[in-house]
């Protein structure tokens, strides 16, 4: 297989990416995305917003400007305002047991999460990214393989053609070889509208339509290869999902934190003059006022944060769990898919490539029938699909344990920046 694969087919670029001259990496497809993914464009009012409940937390309640007037349009020598008292106060709650900042911690929890769910699309889309350039990848050896398949079908139909007009082959032989020309060109007709798919849907990752031309630089040989299982399970806390549920509990503790504050009461006090017209007379007056909690000392809410927690808790657990099973699982699959693929490159395709030459050689020769010659080209032809569908599989699955251990490059840089 090559190393680098090239392809030219068209796509308008995303406005905002900056697109390079040289050949599409891995790497670059990834970044293009990341920068142009529609779903990722929601993230950045949503986090914006979350700045603004920080803001919001960290004020605390604003003073009452208070008026108050009676004794006045009653009866008797009320009837006018002869008798009013006017008070005009000021007055300000105070709050206790540290509840802005708490509220502020809570608020700040929250952004955690929001934070925590913009990388689950980011991974999202790597995995996406990751898979729509493997596809590439296929399509394109898919269709070098079909125009091998086809050109090698074409010269045994030539060799036929002339071996019937000498006389040495039957016009069956002819016929037969024509069926398998026409074949094949129905099979690399196919595999040229596939690479077409192929590298629109992966355009179509950050956004852009199919309309210029790039090259893909990429091989699916030699085969990647993970980590150990032992490394890539400790790595399972690194998945946004994972360190997402940890969030949510952190978050949880905050609000129980300020669901307890809010058990201390607040309390309030004014200061203000009061005006008495019937003696033409002011005095100051003062407020103290605190809420008594005998009923309500916030206890329903505290019980129900205590119980979400829990169950953020058990919800961790489960996630770890599922995690650790599918890693198992992928990683089983991986082994399996990566020893067919290695059976089939270094034992059995090459006789099967000997196979097919010593036959055509032979026919030539008139040693063997075209018969032999057609069954040695199909049989190394479904070998290299079969290798070929063995290495996808190896890289997907590979994409898959990196997606489920957020082994990504880009991730990992972008949780780093995050955390300082």
């Amino acid at each position: 297989m090559k190393t680098v694969i090239s392809l030219f087919i068209f796509f308008i670029a995303a406005s905002s990416a900056v697109w390079a001259s040289g050949p599409l990496t891995l790497s670059d497809a990834q970044r293009l995305a990341l920068d142009n993914h529609p779903s990722l464009k929601p993230f950045t009012p949503a986090l914006n917003a979350q700045e603004g409940l920080i803001q919001q937390a960290g004020l605390g309640p604003s003073p009452e400007l208070e008026f108050e007037a009676e004794n006045f349009l009653g009866s008797g020598e009320f009837q006018t305002f002869g008798g009013i008292e006017t008070t005009l106060g000021v007055s300000q709650t105070f709050e206790t047991a540290g509840k802005l900042e708490k509220r502020i911690d809570v608020a700040n929890r929250e952004k955690d999460i929001a934070l925590n769910e913009y990388d689950i699309a980011r991974l999202r889309v790597l995995h996406e990214t990751t898979q729509a350039f493997i596809d590439v990848l296929v399509a394109q050896e898919r269709l070098e393989f079909e125009e091998s398949f086809f050109s090698v079908s074409q010269k045994i139909f030539e060799t036929i053609q002339i071996s019937v007009e000498a006389g040495r082959d039957s016009p069956i032989e002819e016929t037969r070889a024509k069926v398998m020309v026409s074949s094949s060109q129905i099979g690399l007709n196919r595999a040229t509208m596939q690479v077409k798919k192929a590298y629109q849907a992966l355009a179509f990752q950050w956004g852009a339509p199919a309309h210029d031309e790039y090259r893909i630089q990429g091989a699916l040989l030699p085969l990647p290869a993970p980590l150990g299982l032992d490394e890539l399970q400790r790595k399972i806390i690194n998945h946004p999902g994972y360190v997402r549920s940890q969030s949510i509990i952190a978050q949880r503790e905050s609000t129980l934190n300020l669901e307890t504050a809010k058990a201390t009461p607040d309390f309030t006090l004014g200061a203000g003059v009061r005006y008495l017209s019937d003696v033409d007379d002011g005095s100051f007056v003062a407020q103290f006022s605190i809420p008594l909690p005998f009923r309500n000392r916030n206890q329903g809410a505290i019980r129900a944060v205590q119980e979400r927690k829990s169950q953020a808790e058990a919800e961790l657990l489960q996630t770890e769990f599922e995690m650790r099973s599918q890693l198992e699982q992928l990683y089983m699959d991986y082994l399996q898919s990566r020893d067919e693929a290695e059976t089939l490159q270094s034992g059995i395709l090459p006789i099967a490539q000997q196979a097919f030459e010593s036959a055509e050689e032979g026919y030539r020769q008139g040693k063997f029938a075209y018969l032999s010659v057609l069954d040695a080209q199909r049989s190394l032809f479904e070998l290299q699909v079969q290798l070929l569908d063995s290495a996808a599989d190896v890289h997907q699955l590979v994409n898959d344990i990196n997606q489920i251990t957020a082994n990504y490059d880009l991730l990992n840089t972008h949780q780093k920046e995050t955390t300082k």
